[in-house]
């Protein structure tokens, strides 16, 4: 029987930081002259607005700088975050202030979320909507935790509940600290949060590793590649601290090669990046290589599978998207599982029977089941096998194991 690997998901943001000549810098800002902290600003030629010269954050202040090169006579700035409505403005080829005036949003997901239940139960696990007490002053996790009922929060990052300590705290379903909650509740990101749950009887990472669960997936998003963000890197090194168990790190951003270093990456890690961005994935793959890791392409649904020829030398896992990538819970794309026997021939033929086929997109027992039958090796459980409304975690792993395991 062959051995096939379990990964269970969750999201992570990354900040990109983009170099080069032409000096473009100034604020992204309300027209109260408050700055927006954390936007995302990228610069693109106007000939080709979707080719990315560079990225960056903007700081506390709301001021960004970029260095860019390009022989176009003009360039497009583009600011966006969660906050703001994206906007746009079109400035000439050299170096020099250019501020983007923007318009805090208004949105019907923000709507959503303000009229869902602030704190609900569901059997012993206690959900709080982070949204529901999260203010724009608030600069780490912790900060939102001091405000939730029965939460208090030590200067140290200590968390306890109705009085007690509490020895697991999970975010986004998994409990990552095992107790050292000063590293997340200090230092993470509250806008990266959706919900945080406080459960009496917890499964921590050892108990889904024991369960069968082989790694931990890892969706990193930049708001340009895909239209979504998510947590940052800061978390990657928490969980490498916590646990060690491999991390499979899904890099759906511009330009992966800026941000590579960023992430601690360990052996037995794997990176994957997307075909779709015409890079230079051998030098990608190797700095990968060199650090420990293994190296991934993963391929949208409407990309021929043909277009992984190149690299093949490089490659260690193929990543088959099943839906549109950019948010949990899309749907599966109708006929896309025959791809996944496509690919495995396509691999097999050319000698490279060695590269791992992972299949990540609305992945549930029977789906996984069926692509194992096909040649999948990987399988990425997410929102429609795992986290299961009204079933323990307990319960899901062992039956997404079961499936792909004959």
């Amino acid at each position: 029987m062959a051995k096939r690997l379990f990964i269970l998901t969750f999201y992570l943001s990354i900040s990109v930081v983009a170099l080069a000549q032409t000096d473009i810098h100034g604020f992204v800002k309300l027209r109260s002259g408050q700055g927006i902290d954390f936007a995302s600003v990228i610069v693109s030629p106007i000939t080709s607005p979707k080719t990315i010269l560079g990225s960056t954050f903007t700081a506390e202040n709301g001021s960004f700088r970029l260095n860019v090169s390009s022989d176009c006579d003009s360039l497009i700035l583009k600011a966006s975050s969660m906050e703001i409505s994206p906007t746009t403005i079109a400035i000439p080829n050299r170096s020099g202030a250019y501020d983007i005036i923007v318009e805090e949003r208004v949105i019907g997901l923000r709507e959503v979320v303000v009229k869902a239940k602030k704190i609900y139960a569901q059997g012993d696990t206690i959900n709080y909507n982070v949204v529901s007490f999260l203010s724009q002053s608030d600069q780490s996790v912790a900060d939102v935790l001091r405000k939730m009922p029965g939460i208090t929060v030590s200067e140290a990052g200590q968390v306890s509940y109705q009085g007690k300590p509490i020895k697991n705290f999970y975010i986004e379903g998994l409990d990552l600290m095992k107790g050292h909650y000063g590293i997340a509740t200090n230092n993470i990101d509250p806008h990266s949060i959706a919900t945080v749950q406080v459960l009496e009887n917890h499964q921590d990472i050892k108990a889904l590793k024991d369960n069968g669960v082989d790694m931990l997936h890892v969706d990193v998003m930049d708001a340009h590649f895909v239209p979504n963000l998510t947590f940052g890197p800061d978390f990657i090194k928490a969980m490498h601290k916590t646990t060690d168990m491999p991390l499979d790190i899904h890099l759906m951003v511009e330009d992966p090669a800026l941000i590579i270093n960023r992430f601690d990456i360990r052996k037995g890690d794997i990176i994957s990046s997307h075909v779709e961005l015409n890079l230079d994935f051998k030098a990608l793959a190797q700095s990968i290589h060199e650090q420990g890791g293994r190296f991934g392409l993963a391929v949208n649904p409407e990309t021929d599978i043909e277009k992984l020829e190149p690299f093949l030398g490089s490659l260690d896992t193929v990543t088959l998207m099943l839906v549109h990538p950019g948010y949990a819970g899309a749907k599966m794309v109708e006929g896309i599982m025959s791809k996944v026997e496509k690919t495995r021939k396509f691999l097999d033929s050319r000698g490279y029977s060695n590269i791992l086929i992972s299949v990540d997109g609305s992945v549930n027992k029977e789906r996984a089941h069926a692509m194992a039958e096909m040649g999948a090796d990987i399988f990425v459980g997410g929102t429609a096998g795992i986290y299961r409304k009204g079933m323990e975690l307990s319960e899901t792993v062992p039956q997404m194991r079961e499936a792909i395991d004959f």
